[in-house]
């Protein structure tokens, strides 16, 4: 499986401690320890978090190619942890400005991917959503993933529908749901009916629900369904939704069953809400666990 994402590496900063972090490096670095050919099309800084960056990402499995370093710094955001649940606190910063050289470009080209990842986050700059936009429009894939991301006040209407004129699966959480059915179609619409009106008017297929503890939702055309995580205790929840989204379309790849993949992204969500930082190590029994799934 060939993994292209797009978007924001940074640092996110936790009771002192700083680990590599970004919904999309999230999703690549869980992507690649599930096993597939993951590249990222970023930007750091020329300090020594870019430094670091590109180093833990490398480790991870993550291919730096398409990363590149400019003169703003690396990006970092503050997290508060209440409960469990983080606060972002994030700083406009290298990530913000994502170019693509013709050296580069020429390689994208090449390339034909299985699954090219976005979120709504980067896109808050211009120069990003032109540079997105115009590797939509002209990279080989089969499949993207929309991330609905959203953060502080950096997201618009503008930028949802944007986005979903490419989205073949989308993901978003209980909170953002109300939101963007509220910023698309002035009501606040059931998942069902939202699905509905988004897989008539757009390329969608797949609809995920993330619930919390309450587990996730899914809408596809076979049919809709509910999947519960079993409880386990919460360290954070850091990267939770990023890694349930790799798990689910690593999964689907491989079985193109949609009720497994979700139980499989359930369960691997639920092993990193019970670890420190966003990409913990996966011990071989969960890996057992998972491939049994399939």
């Amino acid at each position: 499986m060939n993994v292209l994402c797009f978007g924001e590496l940074l640092f996110d900063h936790i009771n002192d401690v700083h680990y590599l972090g970004g919904a999309p490096a999230n999703f690549a670095g869980h992507s690649a320890k599930l096993g597939a050919n993951t590249s990222l099309i970023t930007a750091v800084g020329d300090d020594a978090l870019g430094q670091r960056a590109l180093s833990e990402i490398t480790e991870v499995g993550i291919d730096p190619s398409f990363i590149i370093t400019n003169s703003y710094p690396t990006g970092t955001v503050e997290v508060q942890l209440e409960d469990g649940i983080p606060v972002y606190d994030i700083a406009f910063s290298a990530w913000d400005h994502i170019t693509i050289d013709p050296s580069r470009m020429q390689q994208l080209l090449a390339g034909r991917y299985d699954l090219f990842y976005f979120g709504s986050l980067a896109q808050r700059t211009a120069e990003n959503a032109r540079c997105l936009r115009d590797l939509l429009d002209h990279l080989t894939y089969t499949e993207t993933f929309f991330d609905v991301n959203l953060r502080q006040e950096f997201f618009s209407k503008e930028i949802f529908l944007a986005s979903l004129a490419y989205t073949t699966v989308i993901k978003l959480n209980d909170e953002e749901l109300p939101v963007l059915s509220q910023m698309l179609y002035d009501t606040e619409l059931s998942p069902a009916e939202f699905y509905e009106r988004l897989r008539t008017e757009y390329p969608v297929r797949i609809m995920l629900l993330t619930c919390g503890k309450d587990g996730a939702y899914y809408f596809a055309p076979e049919g809709s369904g509910h999947v519960i995580p079993s409880e386990v205790p919460v360290v954070d929840t850091v990267g939770a939704g990023d890694s349930f989204s790799a798990g689910f379309m690593s999964a689907l790849a491989r079985s193109g069953n949609v009720h497994n993949s979700v139980v499989y992204a359930v369960k691997l969500a639920n092993h990193v809400v019970s670890s420190q930082g966003a990409l913990p190590d996966y011990p071989q029994k969960l890996l057992d666990e998972l491939n049994s799934l399939l």
